[in-house]
């Protein structure tokens, strides 16, 4: 419920009891809205994204910088990480990428996350702090020159090759559809990524069709199939809000699903005739 506004000077000579009712009032409001959340999180407890519980608990790693902390939050909005069949780990951290290894080396970061939590799965959602010039600790690669470009799709292989290495499957997220001046060069990055993933055999989920708009331009509100109007970018025209990172995870959950389901297939036919299942 939202606070009461400032007392009036107009208010001011009520009795006293007026704003003891107003306050009484505010506080069943906002009860009333915790009971309801209540309920929605002891109905969602215990539910998963698949239909049947699964020999263990998968584990997806979820890497990446600001827009990865959106995707975190939207996940545990949605109860996602109630699910008891899936454990979704965030290792986000906003301000990052790939180009500037000096203040946080992701594919350094990324092999210590992979011993330390073992994924099952990899979730890669980053390159908006990219648009800049590659420093590898070493030499200096100017921003969108030739040799750029080769050394960037080679950092993003590196990332996909460590989850491999892990025995994870690794997913990518695309970066969406941007604003201003960003617009004119987070294609590039796009393309970039995807040519990685391309070289990799990884699956790549593209965000411009889902948030952009018909002819794939920016927008901030989208209409639903209901016709409501929702807000999907935040108001620093960069960021996604809710609703947009759930429209995301509505089209990476089911590859999540597909990886892990595959995963599946091949722990059963690993285990010996007559075993019980692996412990949850």
């Amino acid at each position: 419920a939202a606070p009461p506004s400032p007392t009036s000077a107009a208010q001011a000579g009520k009795p006293q009891n007026n704003s003891v009712e107003e306050s009484a009032k505010v506080s069943s409001d906002k009860s009333v809205a915790e009971s309801k959340d209540n309920k929605k999180r002891q109905s969602a407890a215990g539910k998963s994204i698949f239909a049947k519980p699964l020999s263990r608990r998968y584990k997806v790693l979820l890497v990446g910088d600001s827009f990865m902390e959106d995707i975190t939050l939207a996940i545990m909005r949605n109860y996602y990480n109630n699910d008891p069949n899936v454990q979704f780990v965030s290792v986000a951290r906003h301000s990052t990428g790939l180009c500037v290894s000096t203040n946080w080396n992701w594919p350094k970061k990324l092999e210590e996350f992979m011993q330390k939590h073992k994924p099952d799965v990899v979730l890669y959602f980053l390159g908006t702090n990219d648009l800049q010039s590659i420093y590898d600790g070493e030499r200096r690669y100017s921003f969108t020159s030739a040799e750029w470009k080769k050394k960037y799709v080679e950092l993003a292989e590196n990332m996909i090759d460590i989850a491999r290495k892990g025995n994870a499957a690794p997913i990518w997220i695309g970066l969406p559809v941007m604003s201003e001046e960003y617009a004119k060069w987070v294609p590039l990055i796009s393309e970039l990524q995807q040519k990685a993933c391309a070289n990799r055999n990884t699956d790549y989920v593209n965000t411009v069709p889902i948030l952009a708009d018909e002819n794939g331009q920016y927008q901030v509100f989208m209409k639903t199939p209901q016709g409501e109007m929702v807000r999907i970018r935040k108001q620093d025209k960069y960021h996604i809000e809710y609703v947009g990172n759930m429209m995301i995870l509505d089209q990476v959950v089911p590859r999540i699903k597909k990886c892990i389901l595959e995963k599946e297939k091949v722990y059963e036919f690993a285990l010996p005739a007559g075993s019980p299942q692996a412990s949850r």
